[in-house]
């Protein structure tokens, strides 16, 4: 199964709105002249995750998400 990352990107509003990438962890690059910009680094979606819608990924993945575990955290 390919590798699923979980993203906040920020919109042409300058909010942040998550995202989804398969494969290679992506990276902040220029997209048709314009930067892409994250909030934070990308996180690998546990596999068990990836049948979540992305409002799901979200609420685990996001530090603003409800079920939200910073990295290293002990459960």
């Amino acid at each position: 199964m390919p590798d699923l990352w979980f993203v906040e990107e920020r919109n042409p509003f300058g909010q942040w709105s998550p995202a989804t990438y398969h494969g290679e962890k992506p990276t902040e690059k220029q997209i048709g002249g314009r930067r892409r910009e994250f909030r934070r680094d990308p996180r690998e979606v546990n596999v068990g995750h990836h049948y979540l819608s992305l409002s799901d990924l979200a609420e685990n993945y996001s530090p603003d998400g409800r079920f939200y575990l910073a990295e290293g955290a002990d459960a």
